[in-house]
């Protein structure tokens, strides 16, 4: 049974529904930014770190971020698209991409590709951000925030 308290009410699921729950009250949106906005709306702890993190990054850009690359090598094979060049003229997302990503110009035109340095960068990046929700809702909802591994 899990308990999440929502506003001013408890919620009492069972685990099998928190799945379905979760869908409902936060539906799907491109990038998973209802997940992301409701998260705020859900947690002081989420909306306070959110940019001030051990990263000195706003995780949400770099979730974003990410979307939008997957969107772009997924649909264009790995072509930097116009529609990704104009997501890339805002500051904060370019130093994002320099930091987490690598392009070079082949004769297809600019692809994106990550080194294995990039991939361990982005892996621990998604493991954080993945603990800092689960941290976050847990402080909130008065629930214990460590991760207990199941023996």
């Amino acid at each position: 049974m899990v308990t999440l308290k929502v506003l001013s009410t408890k919620l009492h699921l069972p685990k099998t529904s928190l799945k379905e729950y979760i869908k409902e009250k936060i539906g799907r949106e491109k990038n998973n930014r209802k997940f992301i906005n409701s998260s705020r709306k859900l947690s002081k702890h989420f909306t306070q770190h959110e940019t001030k993190n051990i990263y000195n990054i706003n995780i949400s850009t770099w979730f974003d971020l990410v979307s939008e690359l997957r969107h772009n090598i997924v649909h264009n094979r790995q072509v930097v698209s116009d529609k990704l060049l104009l997501f890339l003229k805002d500051y904060e997302r370019a130093k994002l991409f320099s930091k987490y990503f690598a392009r070079k110009n082949t004769y297809d035109g600019v692809i994106i590709f990550l080194t294995k340095d990039n991939f361990h960068k982005n892996i621990d990046l998604l493991n954080e951000f993945a603990y800092f929700i689960f941290k976050s809702l847990s402080i909130d909802n008065n629930l214990d925030p460590t991760y207990k591994k199941a023996k």
